[in-house]
């Protein structure tokens, strides 16, 4: 009868030990008890589950996965002027909506900065597991004014999550104005054929003035 009375009280002291113990490490925040090491279980978790497929989901994670320039429609590295548009895709793998901001920036080759775009139209969201296109449009007002010919450089730069996590990506792309050089050429063309008129002239001239010279000396 002791026996047990004894065995009974060295579980009751045991639980109680016990439950000391989970109350005391949870509440410090012990790492064996907060990852479930001793406990056999998982407190921590740190991804999300898809509602739709159930598919583990790392946190926080946007990717851009298009980049590019255009101009009436049409992508192309190759422009005339501007206005010109950009547009970018980003990819949400996440479970939950994400807000993300961002700026795109304008530069020469040189790293000279022309002008900055604010991507605040961006904020609306991206939907979980879903792709989102944005675009902006850039007009000679945004550069200050300065009307571009030659080599420019976009910088994308987007910014989300609480951690405040950064995604970058960069293009290149040519501003040549075709009308303009086309009527380069052509005023080029018509210079060089008065040029060559005039040469024309000048020559038959001088050959007429030398053949009366010769005919008057043989008189």
């Amino acid at each position: 009868m002791s026996l047990t009375i004894k065995s009974a009280s060295r579980v009751i002291v045991l639980s109680a030990l016990l439950l000391t113990a989970l109350d005391t490490g949870l509440a410090v925040g012990y790492p064996q008890f907060l990852s479930g090491e001793n406990l056999g279980i998982a407190l921590v978790n740190d991804t999300k589950s898809s509602p739709q497929t159930g598919k583990k989901l790392p946190l926080n994670k946007l990717e851009i996965t298009d980049f590019n320039v255009s101009q009436g429609g049409q992508a192309s590295s190759l422009l005339q002027g501007l206005p010109i548009t950009f547009s970018e895709q980003i990819k949400n793998d996440e479970g939950t909506i994400e807000h993300p901001g961002g700026s795109l920036t304008i530069l020469e080759p040189n790293g000279h900065i022309l002008g900055i775009i604010n991507l605040d139209h961006i904020l609306g969201g991206i939907k979980p597991l879903s792709k989102a296109t944005f675009s902006e449009v850039l007009n000679t007002k945004d550069i200050g004014g300065v009307h571009l010919f030659g080599q420019y450089i976009a910088r994308l730069k987007i910014i989300y999550g609480k951690n405040a996590n950064v995604l970058t990506d960069k293009l290149s792309f040519w501003i040549i104005p075709l009308n303009l050089i086309v009527s380069l050429i052509v005023i080029l063309i018509i210079g060089l054929v008065i040029v060559h008129r005039i040469i024309r002239h000048t020559f038959r001239r001088t050959k007429l003035i030398n053949a009366n010279l010769k005919t008057g000396r043989s008189r």
